[in-house]
């Protein structure tokens, strides 16, 4: 007896408080960035109609990966949270990474 896969939703859940939240876990590499930016491109672009919101959100998770990714340690993951509520045009984006002991000294200066 042969089993189908469930079909994915046609759009992303929401939470019960109508927001749309994501995480990711990530090696540190250049290659992911492109696809993390088009994957919130997409969830924007489901759920808002205003098309500078969605270039905004994606431009915004590609800069601050693209710093995470420079100032990782190599071999190290990044972590990316995101919270979307796209009726209110909000979106809050965390990335983490473990930085290089050489780049954390700059930084504090």
């Amino acid at each position: 007896m042969s089993s189908t896969p469930e079909k994915p939703p046609a759009s992303p859940p929401e939470a019960s408080d109508g927001t749309t939240n994501i995480e990711l876990v990530l090696a540190a590499e250049w290659k992911y960035i492109r696809h993390v930016r088009e994957l919130v491109q997409g969830l924007a672009k489901q759920f808002s109609t205003d098309k500078t919101f969605s270039d905004r959100c994606a431009i915004s998770v590609s800069e601050v990966m693209e710093n995470a990714v420079k100032y990782a340690v190599p071999g190290s993951d990044i972590r990316v949270t995101g919270e979307f509520d796209f009726n209110a045009s909000y979106m809050r984006i965390v990335v983490e990474n473990r930085a290089k002991p050489e780049d954390i000294q700059v930084l504090r200066r």
